[in-house]
């Protein structure tokens, strides 16, 4: 990597980091924030106790995968610190957020253009929906940076060795999916798709059939898998545990519920039913659900990203012609997620935390999209000599080769 294309990330990464200081700010200062307390404050309680020696290592692998045990044994550094531990563990998570958006920078800049990487990042760096969450001690931020850390490394050149390169993604996978092991099977899907579009596109057929087996396997064994994993929490079949969690989001009662009438009992009724729960799951707020003035504004974000689908449409293609294993992979990873969590989902911010783990595909998508039909001169105000984004994008080729 170029130390041109490295501080131009180290920018977006600082301009990020400074807007998530702000989110902090106000999360501490005020009750403005819709992602503080609740988890965060389960979280913040595992943590001092940890941090205390109320609860020690053993209980921390005697509950390996639990949600608090877990994410609260990784923050518990910060409560060692002396001072406002829970303020430290949001600029730390402030750290994590920015940082992913540093991967998505790089990703785009990579394989397509500057111009569209700007372009995927603006979102993703002022939403406040996205600033909120990564202004909180929630594992949401920690879940993006791993999966986009791991899209990094395989897809930005750089001078790791690759036995190292693939231990890293294999960790910052086994992390993200730690945190939220629903998530698990639909990373390995990401990669038997990569795998074989890859292997196709070079006629390796070694790829072809590392990859056909991970997507035969996890779709042929999909129930003995979940339940190996422990992912369906005793359940005997996948269709018992969505119905299940279903039924426990609807109980969770809510002022921002959605289609909490529509009753799901088969796999056919499931089947009908889950191209609708993803629109609402990616797109949630519609404006028919929106209540009050933070309702509206939720729902600005919601245009905004139904905006980046529909350029996503032309993105997809030009991203497939530069590397189709990444474009494929990335689409049917954001395809099963909306799927899942469309089955399960009933309340708008649940949605909103959950998708962002995957919403940030949409982002690619859309600003390469965006980036196709207008060509903005973007320049830095601190350096304008070499911040000037070309003004034709289909002449700036992908930094290659650094």
């Amino acid at each position: 990597m170029s130390d041109y294309l490295q501080n131009d990330a180290l920018r977006v990464f600082l301009f990020a980091f400074l807007v998530r200081v702000g989110g902090v700010m106000l999360t501490t200062l005020t009750d403005l924030n819709p992602d503080e307390g609740g988890d965060a404050t389960g979280f913040a309680n595992h943590a001092a106790a940890y941090a205390s020696g109320e609860l020690t290592i053993i209980h921390f692998f005697e509950s390996f995968g639990g949600t608090y045990p877990t994410w609260g044994f990784v923050l518990s550094p910060f409560w060692v610190l002396p001072g406002p531990s829970r303020i430290y563990a949001r600029l730390g998570i402030a750290l994590i957020g920015a940082f992913a958006i540093y991967n998505v920078y790089l990703i785009v800049r990579q394989t397509v253009s500057r111009q569209a990487a700007l372009f995927a990042v603006i979102p993703l760096t002022v939403f406040p929906s996205f600033v909120a969450l990564q202004s909180v001690i929630l594992r949401d931020a920690a879940m993006l940076a791993c999966m986009t850390y791991a899209v990094r490394l395989l897809v930005v050149r750089d001078r790791w060795p690759t036995g190292p390169k693939y231990a890293l993604v294999l960790l910052a996978i086994g992390f993200a999916s730690l945190l939220r092991v629903e998530n698990l099977p639909i990373y390995a899907v990401m990669a038997g798709t990569a795998a074989v579009i890859w292997g196709l596109s070079r006629r390796h057929y070694g790829a072809i059939t590392v990859g056909g087996a991970i997507l035969a396997i996890f779709a042929y064994f999909a129930n003995a898998i979940a339940q190996w994993l422990d992912i369906l929490r005793g359940h005997d079949s996948i269709l018992e545990f969505l119905l299940f969690l279903r039924a426990a989001r609807i109980r969770e009662d809510g002022r921002t519920q959605y289609l909490t009438d529509v009753t799901l009992e088969t796999p056919l009724d499931v089947a009908l039913y889950a191209p609708r729960g993803a629109v609402y799951f990616l797109f949630a707020p519609l404006p028919w659900l929106a209540e009050s003035a933070v309702d509206y504004l939720m729902v600005i974000e919601s245009m905004v990203m139904i905006g980046f689908a529909i350029a996503g449409l032309s993105g997809f293609v030009r991203l497939w012609q530069r590397r189709p294993q990444l474009a494929g992979a990335l689409l049917v990873g954001l395809m099963a997620a909306a799927l899942f969590y469309g089955v399960i989902s009933t309340n708008v911010g649940t949605s909103v935390r959950q998708r962002q783990v995957f919403s940030w595909i949409i982002f690619v998508f859309g600003g390469i999209g965006i980036a196709d039909r207008y060509h903005v001169r973007v320049i830095w105000p601190w350096n304008r000599a070499d911040s000037i984004v070309k003004s034709d994008s289909k002449r700036e080729e992908p930094v290659a080769g650094d």
